[in-house]
């Protein structure tokens, strides 16, 4: 008990006083409201949270980022147990003190460890997780020993539990079918386990129960059977899951292999460790070798930056495996040197600095004790808008703490705010549309929201969320605001707002930033500079951007150089956008989508400089990496075209423009580019009109361009008609 204590101080020490970065503004809410988190849907997370969040002394967020530290101070107190227990099992009274000062110092090591201690200090699912996992491995291993068949049924019912909790539990599947068969097979105990299994994973029936009602935030909506099918399978995410190649496999274990060594030191000498056990005790360290292999396997199909947390269960069993090796190694001395005490000791003593070496390692990293970070990004965009106006928010940075601030702490409770994403039904329920939910888009809901709204509106700005952003900000009437854009017509930015801004005082050279902080701060200095060079301050905008810049680089992620490419191609600002692309592709870990991504990306480049053979070089490559990409394809087509126009091949042309159109419809250009070859090239009217009739209809173009469209539409149709 002493060693969780002692970790649950440092919890204390560097917990974060407010709502946290990432996702867990929308864990706070979710369990303070009952409402339905993000794929999987984590109800055990939610209904814990519940109450955790209703205990009434301090804010809620802080409430949450307790309820992770506790969690993982029980998860220290199961590895003390799970370590001591090994341990005991070879242990003689003269190692008593040493097997129990390893593990306290073990399951020290393990409270301490990077991943876990940065999962500890705010409102994440992980630390209950890892609870529970380690709880199951202890039940295991007691089991082994002295089979019990009441405990086997019960654990069962756990894994059940932390199975609507997170999904990597899986690892520990193989455990699970083994204490079924210790000592041996018996249907009544398998009825039994399966039963209790079931029950415990029914808890996911509150996903559908809780979205009928239309909670706060309601992802996926899986109020019905295929909804909620698609939500616990995380359909909406299988964009973050790693097409299965050698190579790609090959890049996810060298990101394991890099992750690893931070989380404490001589990491690699656990996993030598584990590998031993399953070789001198195999009924124990065959189990943990198995589970830490399909962890390994498991986490590694993820295409995600924060990819840490889920290789958790691996970090532990080689925090055990460092354990049982130096136990061991000081054991065999101890007895070859007869009994000198600095070898029966060597083992704790030799922890004893791996763990200083680890505090010293990790707590500058996870102080998190002054971060106010999302609490303040939420803060600006929510006390800058207009009294009583309506604010759809666009990315995480800003709508997970903006919808716990705004909905949570009533911050701003004038203001309407909706996430379009996981708080679609309600934007659905707010224009009557309940039962048109599903063949609505999210952007249309939106669009349709803000028609219905009387006065001001806005619209969230997130450059850096990537590809499940709805919104296409050029083709928007919008004006800059701030962190928003005021929605209704196209216009020079605002910049007063920016005025009224206390910005977040954070460095680039700043070490302690994550990924996740890092790409909220860059947002902020994106958005300032396309504020300015809306107005023409073009030099000013280009300061904003370069500090952006210095926020994102050397990402060993590719995914924010990549979104800062997409915004500065948006900008036209072509020569940052390249660098961004190669920043890019330079990454250390870069898997054959991204890389077709990125290619396609550093096509359209090409193509907006009318490089049409540098564009198709581009295009090919990313096909190369990733055949079938659909927007590899779609360009192709589109380039081709184009090289085809210039080479005066016009029935080619037109062969590759339809073929872009089978690819995708939705740009209306094309239409209009076939009506100008039919029309100017080819002299077929009667094709000209319908395809120029196509292109009006499709796109809804009113102006000048609309009236001599449509006057041109009427000379062909008289010319025709003679």
């Amino acid at each position: 008990m002493g060693s969780a204590i002692f970790c649950f101080l440092f919890y204390l020490k560097t917990l974060c006083p407010t709502v946290y970065i990432g996702d867990s503004g929308e864990l706070c809410a979710v369990a303070y409201t009952l409402s339905i988190a993000h794929p999987p849907g984590y109800p055990l997370y939610t209904l814990l949270g519940w109450i955790i969040s209703h205990f009434p002394i301090g804010r809620v967020a802080v409430l949450m980022n307790l309820g992770a530290a506790l969690f993982s101070t029980i998860s220290v107190y199961l590895a003390y147990l799970l370590i001591e227990t090994l341990l005991s099992k070879t242990a003689n009274d003269r190692r008593r003190l040493s097997v129990n000062l390893l593990a306290v110092l073990g399951s020290i090591i393990w409270g301490l460890s990077n991943t876990l201690w940065a999962n500890s200090i705010g409102a994440e699912v992980y630390s209950m997780g890892m609870a529970l996992a380690i709880g199951i491995i202890l039940a295991f291993i007691r089991h082994i020993d002295h089979p019990k068949p009441g405990l086997m049924v019960f654990t069962f019912y756990i894994f059940g539990l932390a199975m609507t909790n997170h999904l990597s539990v899986v690892a520990l599947a193989p455990m699970m079918l083994a204490m079924l068969f210790r000592p041996r097979f018996k249907l009544r105990y398998f009825i039994w386990a399966s039963l209790l299994f079931i029950m415990a994973i029914t808890l996911y029936l509150y996903l559908p129960l809780r979205s009928l009602n239309y909670p706060l935030v309601d992802w996926s909506h899986p109020a019905g059977w295929q909804a909620f099918v698609e939500h616990i399978s995380s359909v909406r995410f299988r964009g973050f899951f790693a097409q299965f190649s050698l190579i790609n496999f090959a890049l996810n274990l060298k990101r394991f292999f890099s992750i690893l060594p931070r989380e404490f030191p001589m990491t690699f000498i656990g996993l030598f460790g584990i590998i031993y056990l399953a070789w001198k005790k195999p009924k124990y360290g065959v189990a943990l070798l198995i589970a830490m292999i399909i962890n390994i396997i498991y986490a590694s199909m993820y295409e995600i930056p924060d990819i840490e947390p889920h290789f958790l269960i691996t970090t532990f069993i080689a925090v055990v495996g460092l354990v049982i090796i130096l136990s061991v190694i000081f054991e065999i001395l101890s007895k070859h040197f007869k009994n000198i005490w600095p070898f029966v000791y060597g083992g704790p003593l030799l922890l004893s600095i791996i763990l200083i070496m680890e505090i010293r390692n990790n707590y500058a990293i996870n102080d998190e004790s002054d971060n106010r970070l999302a609490e303040s990004y939420g803060n600006l965009i929510l006390k800058s808008l207009p009294r009583n106006s309506f604010f759809v928010s666009v990315g995480w940075s800003a709508g997970a703490p903006g919808i716990y601030l705004r909905y949570v702490e009533n911050v701003a409770s004038d203001l309407t705010l909706f996430d379009p994403i996981s708080m679609a039904s309600g934007l659905a329920k707010f224009i009557n549309k309940q039962d048109s939910l599903k063949f609505i888009s999210e952007q249309r809901l939106a669009f349709r929201a803000f028609d219905k709204w009387p006065s001001d509106k806005f619209l969230g700005k997130d450059h850096l969320w990537g590809g499940d952003n709805p919104f296409k900000y050029g083709q928007l009437p919008l004006q800059g605001y701030g962190l928003v854009y005021r929605y209704g017509e196209k216009a020079p930015a605002d910049l007063s707002v920016w005025q009224n801004m206390d910005l977040p005082k954070s460095s680039p050279t700043d070490t302690r930033l994550s990924l996740s902080e890092r790409a909220l701060l860059a947002n902020i200095y994106l958005s300032w500079g396309e504020d300015l060079q809306s107005v023409g301050m073009i030099q000013e905008a280009r300061e904003k951007y370069q500090i952006a810049c210095d926020f994102s680089e050397n990402s060993a992620d590719p995914l924010i150089p990549n979104a800062m490419g997409i915004f500065f191609r948006r900008q036209g600002i072509v020569d940052l956008a390249q660098r961004e692309y190669l920043q890019a592709l330079a990454s250390s870990f870069i898997s054959n989508k991204v890389r077709a991504d990125i290619l396609v990306n550093m096509g359209n480049l090409f193509r907006d400089k009318r490089d049409y053979e540098s564009a198709k070089s581009r295009y090919l490559d990313a096909l190369k990496f990733r055949p079938g990409h659909p927007e590899a394809e779609y360009n192709l087509a589109v380039t081709e075209a184009y090289i085809s126009l210039n080479n005066k091949n016009y029935k080619q042309a037109i062969d590759d423009f339809l073929a872009a159109i089978r690819l995708d419809p939705s740009d209306p250009l094309l239409f209009y580019n076939i009506g100008l070859i039919y029309d100017n090239y080819l002299g077929n009217a009667g094709n000209a009109i319908t395809y120029y009739n196509e292109f009006l209809r499709r796109s809804n173009e009113g102006g000048a361009m609309a009236a001599n469209l449509r006057a041109r539409i009427a000379f062909l149709a008289g010319d025709r008609s003679q």
